[in-house]
């Protein structure tokens, strides 16, 4: 009797950790014990957030890279080492970063089947998001099982082509599992000592978080000028690539003190909570910010979450116009904050992609 297949779960970057985490847990809650296989150019980080989520990675591949197609290389390479058509039957990968596009690749020259978690987002612009325009496009096409966050994005992949055979499934978006479990906890002792005057007095803080590889030498310097200058407190959470904080100059912001390189996710998501305003390039954040109803202002051309926007609490701020972000700012500090927007799902995406894999994986 053959021996049943397992599910391969990539990982490469925090918000994959993040986004991952509620499906692994489905899949242990019914039995199955997936492979999580850790790609990560920040391996020390990657282990922390794995850590904090209690994922212990069956395999760690540290990757080297002083370029897009060197990381692609040390990708490829990885999946090739760790990825085994007689153990694996299924390889999950998530959103968009060029790990999981390799990962993806990798699974596909060794003819495993692939399961894209977060599928069918789209901007129509393969300049922006860059390179995620074009990485989810390339999974889309030789997926096998496509995880489409909403109606929207179903759409986008039935655009390509893609889907009228049953293999996209609308699930809700994991990052809503991921908030949700996060809310539960509680956050660190330096987070609670740095929220609590902000608590007690009702006073506003402006939580921003920017990271796109577009912005590294454009808005992001330009953005750090203008946070500097604002009257209203501000926290803007370190990030660990080398490339952003030389961009951001974290030394002269306001930072959460005592805190050293990027929190984590439990940490971020109550400093989220309590915000008056958001600022960010981030998708996952617009999304979490959203579903908290947070008013938000995203720095980017494009968005693929346009539902934020259409649902009145976020607005979208092209880089070549920040010099009116300070009044857009002002507005929104005086605004009602919007209602919450519900449109990313309801908590419960992991499960139903965990369902949806094992009875893949049986037939």
């Amino acid at each position: 009797m053959n021996k049943p297949k397992r599910i391969a779960v990539i990982v490469g970057t925090r918000p994959e950790v993040i986004k991952m985490a509620p499906v692994v847990r489905a899949l242990k809650g019914f039995g199955h014990h997936p492979d999580v296989i850790a790609f990560g150019q920040h391996t020390d980080l990657l282990r922390s957030h794995l850590a904090e989520e209690k994922i212990r990675p069956r395999n760690v591949c540290e990757i080297e890279r002083d370029s897009l197609s060197g990381l692609v290389a040390a990708a490829l390479h990885c999946g090739e080492v760790y990825l085994d058509p007689e153990r694996h039957g299924l390889v999950l990968v998530q959103g968009d970063t060029t790990t999981a596009m390799a990962a993806a690749l990798a699974a596909f020259h060794l003819e495993i089947l692939i399961g894209h978690v977060e599928a069918g987002l789209r901007t129509g612009n393969l300049a922006a998001p860059f390179p995620e325009e074009a990485n989810r496009k390339i999974i889309a096409q030789i997926a096998r099982l496509h995880f489409a966050p909403n109606h929207s994005a179903r759409m986008n992949l039935h655009d390509d082509g893609i889907g009228y055979d049953g293999r996209v499934h609308v699930t809700g978006n994991t990052v809503v599992d991921a908030l949700k479990a996060a809310l539960k906890r509680r956050p660190s002792r330096i987070v609670r000592t740095w929220l609590r005057p902000f608590q007690q007095t009702h006073a506003p803080y402006i939580l921003v978080t920017c990271h796109r590889r577009e912005g590294w030498r454009t808005y992001i310097p330009a953005l750090t000028d203008l946070v500097r200058k604002l009257p209203t407190p501000c926290v803007w959470p370190a990030h660990p690539n080398p490339e952003i904080q030389q961009a951001l100059g974290l030394k002269s912001l306001h930072a959460v003190p005592g805190a050293s390189g990027a929190i984590g996710h439990v940490d971020f998501v109550h400093l989220l909570k309590h915000a008056a305003l958001v600022i960010t390039d981030s998708g996952g954040v617009i999304e979490e910010a959203a579903v908290l109803g947070k008013r938000t202002l995203i720095v980017r051309g494009e968005t693929e979450r346009w539902e934020a926007i259409e649902m009145g609490g976020a607005k979208l701020i092209a880089p070549d116009q920040l010099k009116h972000l300070s009044k857009e700012i002002a507005a929104a500090l005086k605004a009602r904050p919007p209602k919450p927007v519900y449109a990313f799902g309801d908590g419960k995406a992991g499960e139903r992609i965990a369902r949806i894999c094992l009875k893949f994986l049986r037939s």
